[in-house]
Formats: structure tokens, C-alpha cells, sequence
């Protein structure tokens, strides 16, 4: 014990003796911090700047909804954007004589946790992406979920990598090439988008397949499949279009055996993977019932026939008392179609997801564009069941099944484009009022009766 407390004394002698003898420490940089950071500012300023044709951004908000093209140019403190039109309330895209629109706003770069650059005065183009209340995506409060300020991961002549404040989305730039213009680029992102543009895709892995249904939701491709374990399973890849093909966010990996970086555009409806040519989709014309069971397909009020009008009056005032102690419960969405693996109707009133299940079948004497549809109790949800039998969801429904849980409707189907639809129009075969037009577009406030504000 003596000889543990004799070396400790003795390290404690040797280390107060050191620190007597040593002289006063240099900084380990050269430089005070903050005159580090404004070097640094001033070096990514120039790498901004040096661009002379300007930025593509590959913008991500929110990943459900993909990515966009964006382009900028930095000059002075000044910065202008144009990017593709994302949606209709969306002040973007090319005017009349096919040039892009333009916008021009303020910027600057500041310390906050790490440097970070702040667009910081109104852009219309930029803060659609950000703006709480968005008429085309998400609900007031979020909308697309996008950043106007972000943190620079790096930067250099070949690509700057950014990552919202906010949200945390990565958001890649590159360098346009000289004496490419930005409508140059933009007229090859739309030729790559209409040439690959489906509604349903199929996977192959060496000419085999892999039994996976792939649909479009926005700029994501959803792979829909049965794992392992037999259970429906549903898997989203946001990607975004570039004059290439289709390029996805982050890798998508499947089972651990398939691993797609991005998707290469061809003529002939296959388009391989560019990591790995051996696995591929092909672009596929499905059956309208099977598109209507493996998509979403939206429901407004306003594009329901005068049969289904009053029964959705009904649960609409049910609903002004089915929220927290009896307060509304605002009707966000509403859709006919595949959530998560089930099929039924989905709809979000005041935060709670419900889901009464539905079973779509094609009537085979008649035709594929002839189908049936009837409730499905194995996938129904407990929050669809509570609105189904106690805020009048029963009435909401009765003009796609009919008036109890065994009765069945038939309704013939049509759509505008068999290949990518953005509307599907139902006509029930007994009842000529009864005709209802989903969208393949998400349509929000189903009543009309969006918060203002």
C-alpha cells in the first residue's frame, strides 16, 4: 500500500514539476476562430460564386414527396433561383415562350453550430418548399417540410453538399456546365420524365421476377412486396429526375440482395439499374382494377356525383363533434386505395388515421374495367371502425359499397392515360347518379373547408 501512495506522489511530482517548466502553449491555430470562420465563409462565397453558368440543386423537402430540379446563381449578395413546377400554386417552371422563371433574393452566411447559409428574404420559388401553409402538399402547419436555411457539409468546384437546419434533408448542388444553359437541362429532366413515366412498374434481377409491384406516390417509387415472413410489405425510394434517368436519394436496397443507386432511361420501357445492369423495371400497363387497388386515388367532395353528395353532408356534420371532447375532427384526406399493404378507404380526420378496408374485385364477365367492391372487416383498423359506427362513416361509404357491410357495388372504370392516369372516374352500374372521380394527385381539406391562415 505504501509503495501504490509513493509512485502516485511521485507521478503527481513529475507532472507539477513538467508543468512548472513549460513555457506558455501556442495556440494550436494560427488564427483567432472567428477570423478562421470568415475565411471559410469567403472561400465557400467564391466556390458559390465561381459557377459562372450557375447551380443544379437536387432539392429534397419532405422525402415522401422526392426531389426537384432547382438552378441558382450567386452574384454579390444576391442569389436567383428557378426550378421545375413542383405544383399548381407554385410560381415556377417555364413561361409561354418555354424560359424559365426567375427570382431573385438576399443571402448570407452565418455561424449557428457550424456554418451555415440562410436565404433569407422571400423567394417564391425556394420557400414554396418551406412554406408552412402549401395549397398543393401536406397540411397547414408542415406543407412540403422544406428548408430555407442550411448547414454546409462541404463545398468545393465539383459539388456543395447541404443539409436543412430544420428538417435535415440533404441537399446536393453541381456545377452546370459551360455553355449549357438552365433551360437546356430543364427540357432534358421533362423528356427523361415522360419517357419513363409510369404508374406501375415490375422488378427483375437477371431476367427474372422478383414478384415486386412498383408504383409512383409523388417522386417516389414504392416497391410493394411480401417479405420473408409472408407479411405485405411496402417500401418508398424518393428519387429525383435527372437528364440520365431517375436518380434515388439515398440507395434503395431490397432483402439485401438488390441495391439500386439510380435508374437509367431507354426507349424500350426497361430501365436498368446504373450500379448493376443485371437488375431492372419495366414500365407496365396494368388492369384498371389493379391500379385501383395498388395505388392511392384521392377523394374531393367537389368531384363526387349528386348521389353521393348527401351522404357525405351526413358525415361531414358528424364530424364537427367526433374530435377532442366533441370538438371537430378536421378531414385532412381521404382515399380509395393501397395503404401500408391494405386496401380499404384511409382518411385522416383530426390526427387519427383510419382505415376501413375494402375488397375490389373485376367482375370477369364483364371485363377488367368492370368492378366490385364490398367492406372488408380484416382491414379495417379500430380508429375506421369508430368512425364507421359512431360519426357516420357508414353513409360516407355507402356510395362505394352500398348501404351495410355485405352489400357490394359495380361500377365501371376509366381513366385518362392507361399508362400514368391522373384521374379514374367510377360509374355505378345500377345507379347513373352515382359517379365518382378519384385524383391521382393528393388533394387535401376533401370539403373544401381548408383553416384560413
Amino acid at each position: 500500500m505504501k509503495s501504490i501512495i509513493y509512485n502516485i506522489t511521485l507521478a503527481a511530482l513529475a507532472i507539477i514539476g513538467v508543468a512548472s517548466c513549460t513555457p506558455t502553449v501556442d495556440d494550436v491555430f494560427d488564427k483567432p476562430s472567428s477570423e478562421r470562420i470568415e475565411n471559410y465563409y469567403s472561400e465557400v462565397d467564391e466556390i458559390l460564386k465561381g459557377s459562372k453558368e450557375g447551380w443544379r440543386v437536387e432539392y429534397y423537402a419532405s422525402t415522401t414527396y422526392g426531389g426537384y430540379n432547382m438552378f441558382c446563381k450567386f452574384e454579390g449578395d444576391k442569389v436567383t433561383f428557378a426550378s421545375e413546377k413542383a405544383g399548381n400554386h407554385h410560381a415556377a417552371g417555364v413561361d409561354d415562350k418555354g424560359n424559365l422563371l426567375r427570382a431573385t433574393s438576399h443571402y448570407k452566411m452565418e455561424q449557428s453550430m457550424g456554418a451555415v447559409i440562410s436565404f433569407d428574404s422571400y423567394n417564391p420559388i425556394l420557400h414554396y418548399y418551406s412554406e408552412p401553409k402549401n395549397a398543393d402538399y401536406g397540411i397547414a402547419g408542415d406543407g412540403m417540410a422544406g428548408d430555407f436555411e442550411f448547414r454546409i457539409r462541404s463545398a468545393s468546384k465539383d459539388s456543395v453538399v447541404l443539409v436543412g437546419k430544420k428538417h435535415n434533408s440533404v441537399i446536393r448542388m453541381y456545377p452546370i456546365s459551360s455553355g449549357t444553359t438552365w433551360e437546356d437541362y430543364y427540357k432534358k429532366v421533362k423528356e427523361t420524365e415522360h419517357l419513363m413515366a409510369a404508374r406501375t412498374y415490375f422488378l427483375f434481377k437477371n431476367g427474372e421476377d422478383q414478384k415486386v409491384t412498383i408504383n409512383t406516390s409523388y417522386r417516389r417509387l414504392v416497391f410493394n412486396y411480401t417479405d420473408e415472413k409472408g407479411i405485405p410489405t411496402s417500401v418508398g425510394a424518393p428519387f429525383i429526375i435527372t437528364a440520365e434517368g431517375y436518380k434515388f436519394y439515398v440507395p434503395f436496397k431490397l432483402n439485401d440482395k438488390i441495391t439500386i443507386n439510380a435508374l437509367t432511361k431507354s426507349d424500350d420501357g426497361i430501365y436498368k439499374a446504373t450500379n448493376d445492369q443485371n437488375i431492372w423495371i419495366e414500365s407496365q400497363i396494368l388492369p384498371l382494377v389493379e391500379q385501383l387497388n395498388n395505388s392511392m386515388w384521392f377523394i374531393s367532395v367537389a368531384n363526387l356525383g349528386a348521389f353521393a353528395q348527401p351522404y357525405w353532408k351526413t358525415f361531414q356534420t358528424a364530424l364537427e363533434t367526433a374530435g377532442t371532447n366533441h370538438s371537430k375532427a378536421t378531414l385532412y384526406w381521404a382515399f380509395i386505395g393501397n395503404n401500408n399493404g391494405k386496401v380499404g378507404f384511409h382518411m385522416n380526420a383530426g390526427g387519427d388515421r383510419a382505415t376501413v378496408g375494402l375488397t375490389i374485385t373485376a367482375d370477369k364477365d364483364a371485363g377488367d374495367n368492370i368492378v366490385k367492391i364490398r367492406y372488408n372487416i380484416a382491414n379495417t383498423n379500430k380508429a375506421g371502425t369508430s368512425f364507421y359506427e359512431n360519426y357516420k362513416l357508414k353513409e360516407a361509404l355507402k356510395p362505394f359499397i352500398g348501404n351495410s357491410k355485405v352489400s357490394t357495388r359495380t361500377f365501371k372504370l376509366e381513366v385518362d392515360n392507361p399508362r400514368r392516369p391522373t384521374y379514374m372516374i367510377l360509374t355505378d352500374q345500377k345507379e347513373p347518379t352515382n359517379i365518382i372521380r378519384l385524383s391521382a394527385e393528393e388533394l387535401h381539406y376533401p370539403f373544401g373547408d381548408e383553416p384560413e391562415g
